[in-house]
């Protein structure tokens, strides 16, 4: 016998289902070459590691995956994902038109002021506006004398 026929005869060595002729034929085979025994040691651990897996009660054999599963917790992660992304966009949004409106607020403050556009109307027009200028003075009143009453 050769090695070539003595590897397709160690699986069923090992479950003793080989005639009892093959039996002795690879038995003698087996003592005279190493190469042999190594490949029917391998194959024991393998059928050894097999047997225990297949008692371990934790493990589960089905390898078969449920796609439908995973694409809705895909869909459900995306959900989240948008749901946060969302909420974090509108908080931005939201403190960019505070910050915004804080300094359009601090403009009209400055600009709008009685004072500010007299200022403007000379810088701009180079005419001399004798306004008497009192606190009293409204924005629309300015508005009046500054457009020359139009």
């Amino acid at each position: 016998m050769n090695c070539k026929e003595a590897g397709k005869m160690l699986s069923a060595y090992l479950d003793e289902e080989l005639t009892a002729e093959k039996y002795r034929s690879l038995k003698r085979h087996l003592m005279s070459c190493s190469t042999c025994q190594e490949e029917l040691e391998k194959l024991r651990v393998i059928r050894n590691l097999m047997r225990d897996l297949d008692s371990d009660s934790n493990f589960n054999w089905n390898f078969k995956v449920d796609w439908e599963a995973v694409r809705r917790q895909a869909r459900a992660m995306r959900s989240r994902e948008i749901a946060f992304f969302s909420l974090a966009a509108a908080l931005v949004i939201i403190a960019l038109f505070f910050v915004f409106s804080q300094e359009q607020a601090q403009w009209e403050i400055e600009v709008m002021h009685p004072e500010v556009l007299v200022d403007l109307h000379q810088s701009l027009s180079g005419n001399q506006l004798d306004i008497p200028l009192k606190q009293e003075t409204n924005f629309i009143g300015t508005l009046e004398l500054v457009s020359g009453g139009r």
